[in-house]
């Protein structure tokens, strides 16, 4: 995580689960993030995180209004 807009990074102290593909700031604190290897929450800004969903997911989106968040998932033919 970076406080400085990238210039430095530091590690997490309980870093996400496996691979992810997406994160999205949901309010001044809370991230969430999703990929192949399902979806983890931080209350912390990113210093921590905790997994709430194994499933495989792509890409995850906070509306623009309202407190919805949506996950989606490619699947090839």
């Amino acid at each position: 995580m970076s406080n400085d807009g990238g210039k430095t990074w530091q590690a997490s102290s309980q870093p996400i689960s496996g691979f992810k593909s997406a994160v999205v700031y949901l309010s001044n604190k809370q991230l969430i993030c999703t990929g192949t290897s399902g979806t983890d929450l931080s209350a912390d800004k990113g210093k921590t995180w905790y997994t709430i969903s194994q499933e495989s997911y792509n890409a995850v989106q906070k509306a623009k209004k309202g407190k919805a968040v949506f996950w989606l998932e490619i699947k090839e033919k």
